[in-house]
């Protein structure tokens, strides 16, 4: 089974202005890595926000990875919804992370 996977950067995910499509890195196949020479500028003060789209024989899923800058190290939090956003497939909050609520991180 192979899927699709597109990369966005947000600096503010509920705004569309601030959204920049990163790339559409095609295809991938089963148990293959993908390695690309797209750079993420990793934002001391704003973060990184990141939202990757899924598109797989069994349906889409979107995946929402933010990472801090705390203490000279960068905690991250992720989540994986279904392309509707009504059932959590996963869910991982680093515990350096400044906010521990996924309610306030992913809204």
């Amino acid at each position: 089974m192979a899927f699709l996977l597109s990369l966005i950067l947000a600096s503010q995910l509920h705004t569309l202005s601030s959204v920049e499509t990163l790339d559409s890195l095609g295809t991938l196949n089963p148990n293959v890595a993908m390695i690309t020479q797209k750079s993420i500028k990793l934002d001391k003060t704003k973060g990184v926000n990141l939202v990757l789209f899924f598109s797989t024989n069994n349906g889409f899923t979107i995946q929402t990875f933010k990472m801090r800058y705390v203490n000279g190290k960068w905690p991250s939090a992720t989540r994986i919804t279904t392309f509707e956003g009504d059932k959590e497939l996963y869910l991982d909050i680093h515990p350096n992370y400044p906010i521990q609520d996924k309610e306030i991180i992913f809204k």
